[in-house]
């Protein structure tokens, strides 16, 4: 092998270690108490009687368990007001869960997924956003 192509092996080698060097950075875990969740905020008035944190689930919504369990196990109700609403088999909670989202800007594929939480004139959507903001509200690790 001439000089030139060790130069460019020594380059692509380089450069690929560079990237993935940068990748491993953009994909790590946020640190502990910090959360990185999306929050659909809500700019105009209501007309709907809101307040307080709502978790809108579903019974049979495995990620809806997941956030239930963390509230049961964690005892974060304890902590703060939480008032949960089932939207699959009660329809008032189903009309107000898709009046909040569409309140909430949520992007039309994300309307009427659950476990949906609203607190604070904002929506967030999923287990993984809505424990993390449960925890910071809670002042729970």
């Amino acid at each position: 092998m001439d000089k030139a192509h060790k130069v460019i092996a020594w380059f692509l080698i380089i450069s690929v270690i560079i990237i993935a060097a940068l990748y491993m950075i953009s994909i790590r875990e946020p640190s502990p108490g910090s959360c990185d969740v999306t929050a659909y905020s809500i700019s105009a008035s209501t007309g709907l009687n809101l307040s307080g944190t709502i978790i809108y689930y579903g019974d049979t919504c495995p990620h809806c368990k997941i956030v239930e369990d963390f509230i049961k196990s964690s005892s974060i109700d304890s902590k703060i007001e939480i008032v949960q609403k089932e939207v699959f088999e009660n329809k008032t909670n189903q009309d107000e869960f898709l009046a909040v989202g569409k309140l909430c800007n949520l992007p039309q594929d994300y309307l009427g997924a659950v476990p949906m939480m609203y607190s604070e004139n904002s929506c967030y959507l999923g287990d993984r956003d809505i424990i993390c903001v449960l925890k910071e509200k809670a002042g729970v690790k």
